[in-house]
């Protein structure tokens, strides 16, 4: 039994009782499709309550409407009264009743309209026993986005009963196979809690009919929807499933490889990259969770970052301010991973990826309905924007992908900016979505082991680890959802005195969110060791780290006067006499930039 509120009009909208209700008649559900007049009876009260509040219940008005809602009762009854054999058991409630039981959910005084009386119908179905309750609304009214905000409430409060709204417009949607995977989590939730329904709610229907007939072959996308769940409540922001097939994007790879642009990263010529299929026997299906990492802290390209207190100061890329995300992905995907094994009985494999394995994580999240690539080849969102981090689990199991049959990923909504191009200093970009890696400056500060190429110094500026240039100049991202997690947020590097004093450079700010130079170029084998164990920095290596911080130097405008301007012409020094010829080389460039 699958009870549907929502909007008056949309209930007697095609779309319900056509589509909709039809739909799940079809299914092998029963519908209890709820009174339409309850709106009447819901006007009647709330003219009558007002009245009450305003002194009037005595008045000639007040008389009036209580004499019309008489007599529109009567009349309903009237019109009911052929019916009431066939409605014995299903009832309405009086519309007090509905509107006690929204109080619970909605502020008596603050919510008014529909969504209280489809709250409160909500919690009424389920306490007579529905297996479900769908909400039909209209995607821009406010009634239908309040009502989807607190569902989740509702449902906790009485088993789990799943609640779903199917807005009528300005969405697409494969209704059918929405309907399907609904009522598979309707019949396993009965199922599941051993539901029963009350003796005075007559069960039209044989459980066998639901079981056998037309929907147990959605098992499958109940797996996906409780996949999304679970990585949810793991913590993950967004999850998708699709299918492990060579997609459209991966045919490009072979021609970007040809063209020189992956540079040194030998890791990118593994063919299995190509086809997620040769990435692992028997793969399936990929999981792919998202992780947002974004924080309330100043873009790169906010100001000019190049000094902070008078003092010479460096970027680090905005996902490496906090713990290695390798860390913090791979924990909650491992979770997951447990999560599927407690699920499905059949034997399978699981192999879980975080930057990690031979697959594009970016093509998969694309088909697994989480966002769509941009410009600047990175995974766009339109809430989250592009700061997040994707993971993936590649599984043996046959699991129903996230978009449906006839379900296209989500539309590229770049458009004709151009903001991710033209904000690049290197000129990485040869063309729209597609990037030349030798001249991004994350490759460069990151990737690249030997010197950075003299050409490109200048344009790295201060960034001595990874580069958001690109997507700080993204408007997605100007407009996307921040991350609670303390995990992301910047650290900080630990005082190399004990007795530092106030006055003491070692005793000012070194959180990795602008790092001062003097401080980086400081470091040493050990210190870099100890310092970024537990950081993606570490992927740079004490080499690249250095070099990145001589350059950074060297593009400070730093001169005689300057804060810490001694101190830093001491430490390239030392550096410029070093054995390590890259970090001289570099050290040696930037004295001759600022001496």
């Amino acid at each position: 039994m699958i009870g549907v509120v929502g909007e008056i009009f949309c209930r007697l909208n095609t779309f319900s009782n056509n589509d909709l209700v039809r739909r799940l008649e079809e299914f092998g559900a029963e519908v209890w499709l709820n009174d339409i007049a309850e709106w009447i009876w819901y006007v009647n009260d709330d003219q009558l309550q007002r009245m009450q509040l305003q002194g009037t219940s005595f008045s000639l008005g007040a008389f009036d409407a209580r004499l019309r809602n008489h007599f529109e009762h009567k009349d309903e009854h009237a019109l009911l009264s052929v019916f009431q054999q066939d409605f014995r058991g299903y009832e309405e409630p009086d519309i007090r009743e509905t509107l006690t039981l929204a109080e619970r959910y909605l502020p008596p005084l603050g919510a008014n309209g529909e969504m209280v009386v489809n709250i409160g119908k909500a919690v009424y179905l389920a306490n007579q026993g529905a297996d479900g309750v769908i909400d039909i609304s209209p995607f821009t009214c406010m009634n239908g986005i309040v009502c989807e905000a607190i569902y989740p409430r509702v449902s906790a409060d009485h088993g789990g009963i799943p609640i779903r709204n199917h807005y009528f417009d300005g969405t697409r949607s494969d209704l059918e196979r929405d309907i399907g995977i609904f009522l598979e989590l309707a019949l396993l939730q009965t199922q599941q809690s051993g539901a029963a329904h009350p003796s005075e709610f007559p069960v039209r229907r044989s459980p066998p009919t639901l079981c056998c007939g037309t929907i147990f072959w959605m098992s499958q996308s109940a797996d996906a929807i409780w996949i999304v769940e679970q990585a949810k409540g793991l913590g993950f922001d967004l999850c998708g499933v699709a299918r492990a097939d060579k997609f459209p994007e991966l045919e490009n790879t072979p021609d970007w490889l040809a063209r020189g642009y992956a540079g040194e990263m030998k890791y990118l010529f593994d063919p299995r990259r190509e086809d997620p299929r040769r990435a692992m026997p028997g793969v399936q299906s990929a999981i792919v969770c998202l992780l947002n990492y974004n924080s309330e802290h100043p873009f790169s390209t906010d100001a000019k970052f190049a000094r902070r207190n008078g003092e010479a100061r460096g970027w680090v890329s905005r996902y490496a301010w906090g713990d290695d995300y390798h860390s913090v992905l791979g924990e909650r995907l491992e979770a997951l991973n447990a999560l599927l094994r407690e699920r499905f009985s059949e034997p399978f494999e699981a192999r879980v990826y975080v930057d990690t394995g031979p697959v594009q994580e970016r093509v998969l999240a694309k088909y697994a309905g989480l966002g769509w690539l941009g410009k600047n080849t990175l995974l766009l969102n339109q809430t989250l924007g592009s700061y997040f981090f994707l993971g993936v689990i590649l599984t043996t199991l046959d699991l129903e992908p996230t978009l449906g049959e006839k379900e296209l990923p989500p539309p590229d909504l770049c458009g004709s900016c151009r903001q991710c191009l033209d904000a690049c200093p290197t000129q990485a970009f040869v063309e729209p979505y597609v990037l030349d890696a030798r001249k991004c400056i994350s490759y460069l500060t990151i990737e690249l082991r030997g010197s950075v190429p003299e050409e490109l110094r200048e344009p790295i500026g201060n960034h001595v680890f990874g580069c958001d240039i690109c997507q700080d100049g993204c408007p997605w991202n100007r407009r996307a959802a921040l991350s609670a997690l303390m995990q992301f947020q910047p650290r900080s590097l630990p005082s190399r005195q004990e007795n530092a004093t106030e006055a003491s450079p070692d005793s000012q700010d070194d959180s990795l969110l602008l790092p001062r130079l003097e401080r980086l170029l400081a470091l040493d084998g050990e210190n870099f060791r100890d310092f970024f164990r537990r950081s993606p920095i570490k992927r740079a290596k004490w080499r690249g780290l250095v070099r990145n911080a001589c350059i950074a130097a060297g593009n400070s405008g730093m001169g005689p006067g300057s804060a810490g301007y001694a101190r830093i012409l001491d430490c390239l020094n030392r550096l410029a006499a070093c054995g390590d010829s890259i970090v001289a080389e570099s050290a040696q460039w930037a004295l001759s930039r600022i001496q």
